[in-house]
C-alpha cells in the first residue's frame, strides 16, 4: 500500500502570465507526523505500511 503513496500528484489553479487561471501538476504536500503515536495512530499507520 505504501507504493500508492509514493507518486503524488497534486493538481493546483495558478494565474499564468496573461492572469488567466490555469491547473496542472505540481504543488507542496505536508506530511504531519506525530512524535508520540497513540496505539490508535500506529494502528493506521501500519494499515497504511508506514510502520
Amino acid at each position: 500500500r505504501r507504493r500508492e503513496w509514493e507518486n503524488i500528484w497534486l493538481r493546483t489553479k495558478r494565474y499564468d502570465a496573461a492572469g488567466k487561471v490555469r491547473s496542472g501538476t505540481g504543488g507542496v504536500c505536508y506530511v504531519y507526523w506525530p512524535t508520540r503515536t497513540t496505539p490508535g495512530q500506529q494502528r493506521v499507520l501500519r494499515s497504511l505500511g508506514l510502520l
